[in-house]
């Protein structure tokens, strides 16, 4: 699961630059995506989790979707 979870920060991380870069803010650093700095409540391990989760659910959807839109068309 720890490729999913790298990839959800990845897609997440993309997301998050480009709507700062059309908003005109400073993006987040990866790496702070990655270890969920100021994205969660510290020292709540429900929140930590569920923030985890959240990663770990988008690498799942926008892999699997990716996936499909390349096999999809060979068919």
């Amino acid at each position: 699961m720890y490729l999913f979870d790298y990839l959800g920060a990845v897609y997440y991380w993309l997301y998050l630059t480009i709507l700062r870069k059309v908003q005109n803010k400073e993006s987040p650093s990866f790496a702070d995506i990655r270890e969920g700095k100021g994205r969660y409540n510290e020292g709540d391990v429900v929140d930590q989790s569920a923030y985890g989760m959240k990663l770990k659910i988008i690498g799942v959807i926008v892999t699997m979707i990716i996936l499909h839109l390349i096999v999809r068309p060979g068919i």
